[in-house]
C-alpha cells in the first residue's frame, strides 16, 4: 500500500473525521457563523491505482484525487475558503454517478465524463482546465502546446501552475499534459500513475 495521504489518516471515514474534526467534521455539530449549512461529502473508491477520494454535494463534484496526491490538503483548504462549507463522510447521487463512470473508465468503456463539476480556480486557471478536457482521449500534449491553446504562448508556466492545482483528476485530464521533448514531466498522483493512464487510453481509443 502506497504511503504519503495514508500515514495522515485520509483512508477512511472514521480517519478522516478524526484529522479534520477542528476544521470539517465538528463544523456540521457546531457551525460556524461564517459556513454554510450545507455540508459537502466526502467518499472513497478503490480503482487498480489505489484508492481515491471524492468530494461531491447533491449536484456537482468539487474534487476527485488519488488519496496519495502531493499536498492534498490544499485541496481541502481550497473547498472550505471559497464555499465555506464544512467537508463530512458521506454519498450523494453524484457520488454513485462518479462511481459508475470511473468503473467504465478504468474498464476501457469510458471515454468522456459526464459527471456535473464545480470548479474551484481563478479565471485564467478555468481556461487552462478547458483546454485539458479538449486533449482527446488516447492523446497527450505539450505544455508549450497548453499555453497557446489559452492564447498566451510565454504563460508555459502559469499553464503549467494551473495544471498542476488542478483537484479533479481523470475529469479535467492534466495527465494527458507531458514534456516538450516526449519525457512524462510531473504528476501530482505520481508519475507512475501517469504512465499507467496515458498508456491505459491509448490502449482504448
Amino acid at each position: 500500500m502506497e504511503r504519503g495521504v495514508y500515514n495522515q489518516g485520509y483512508e477512511s471515514p472514521s480517519a478522516f473525521s478524526e484529522v479534520f474534526s477542528d476544521r470539517f467534521a465538528l463544523a456540521i455539530e457546531k457551525p460556524d457563523r461564517e459556513l454554510n449549512t450545507k455540508p459537502l461529502y466526502i467518499d472513497w473508491m478503490p480503482t487498480p491505482l489505489g484508492l481515491m477520494l471524492c468530494v461531491a454535494d447533491a449536484k456537482h463534484l468539487y474534487m476527485l484525487e488519488f488519496t496519495s496526491r502531493k499536498a492534498i490538503d490544499a485541496g481541502f483548504e481550497r473547498l472550505r475558503k471559497n464555499y465555506k462549507r464544512a467537508i463530512t463522510p458521506g454519498c450523494t447521487a453524484i457520488t454513485e454517478q462518479i462511481k459508475a463512470e470511473l468503473s467504465a473508465y478504468f474498464k476501457g468503456s469510458l471515454k468522456t465524463f459526464k459527471t456535473p463539476m464545480a470548479l474551484t480556480g481563478t479565471p485564467f486557471q478555468k481556461r487552462v482546465w478547458a483546454a485539458l478536457r479538449d486533449i482527446p482521449h488516447g492523446q497527450s500534449c505539450a505544455y508549450s502546446d497548453l499555453a497557446i491553446k489559452v492564447g498566451n504562448e510565454k504563460a508555459v508556466r502559469a499553464a503549467a501552475s494551473a495544471n498542476a492545482r488542478n483537484i479533479l483528476a481523470l475529469i479535467i485530464p492534466c495527465h494527458r499534459v507531458i514534456a516538450k521533448d516526449g519525457s512524462l514531466g510531473g504528476y501530482a498522483g505520481g508519475v507512475d500513475k501517469k504512465n499507467w493512464l496515458l498508456a491505459h487510453e491509448a490502449a482504448h481509443k
